[in-house]
């Protein structure tokens, strides 16, 4: 899904900003490794990941959870555990900072 492709993305821009650095000098590399372009591309992207896991969330638990009859049925397991998935997706990229920040 949309997801996967954005974590993808990220994954990528990840091994772009580690082989920059290492095409840089020491010094360059000390100084910064990511391009200011890279940053905000990956912020954006991070952008992005969060608000599709936000909705995500918000979607299952507003609309789905709550018809869950029996809290111990396959279904409602299954449920709980997308949702800490879409958490873990969010904790992989996304700082305490941007987190908090309103969209």
């Amino acid at each position: 899904g949309a997801v996967g492709l954005i974590r993808s993305a990220l994954r990528k821009t990840r091994i772009e900003s580690k082989n920059t650095a290492c095409e840089r000098s020491k010094e360059e590399t000390d100084a910064r490794t990511e391009t200011p372009h890279m940053t905000a591309y990956t912020n954006m992207i991070i952008d992005e990941l969060k608000t599709c896991c936000l909705q995500l969330i918000e979607l299952v638990t507003t609309l789905i959870l709550p018809t869950v009859q029996n809290e111990e049925s396959e279904r409602n397991i299954f449920y709980t555990k997308l949702i800490a998935d879409y958490y873990r997706y969010l904790a992989e990229y996304v700082s305490s900072e941007q987190y908090q920040k309103k969209e």
